[in-house]
């Protein structure tokens, strides 16, 4: 369980499920005065929304962008970074994954459908819906094998 919740928590876990960039665009920004960007003229106050996904995925900018690279961003002598709540979301998460698996078996809704790995675009990415049928589980119903 531990090492699932690990798993979890690691962004290169997401490539998998094709959602290494959370965000697919950038929030919309105003330009600030008149401007040039990339021999196109940009007049003050236009909207600006940034392709994160064709910035973190340029081949130009990037030596092999497809692969997980968290040292690309990363100055080495700043010390780790991590969320202040990532323990108090681990052991949440512990739990609640524990209790779900202790009283429930998890089946796909649908015999032999496996879940879209695509993931949904919007505002965010995140992964797709999945249907799954859930049975209770109870310690009663397993009878003891005599040895």
């Amino acid at each position: 369980m531990i090492a699932l919740i690990s798993r979890l928590f690691r962004i290169q876990s997401w490539k998998h499920y094709d959602l290494e960039n959370v965000a697919e665009a950038a929030l919309p920004h105003y330009t600030l005065k008149d401007t040039t960007l990339a021999g196109y003229r940009v007049p003050k106050d236009t909207v600006v929304v940034v392709n994160l996904m064709q910035v973190h995925l340029d081949p130009n900018c990037w030596e092999n962008p497809s692969a997980f690279n968290p040292h690309r961003h990363i100055d080495a002598d700043a010390g780790r970074r991590v969320c202040a709540g990532e323990a108090l979301a681990k052991v949440e998460l512990f739990l609640f994954l524990s209790w779900m698996l202790h009283k429930f078996t998890f089946l796909p809704k649908e015999e032999g459908s496996l879940p879209d790995l695509k993931g949904v675009s919007g505002f965010t990415r995140y992964p797709a819906p999945i249907k799954l049928a859930l049975t209770s589980f109870s310690i009663k119903s397993i009878k003891p094998k005599r040895f």
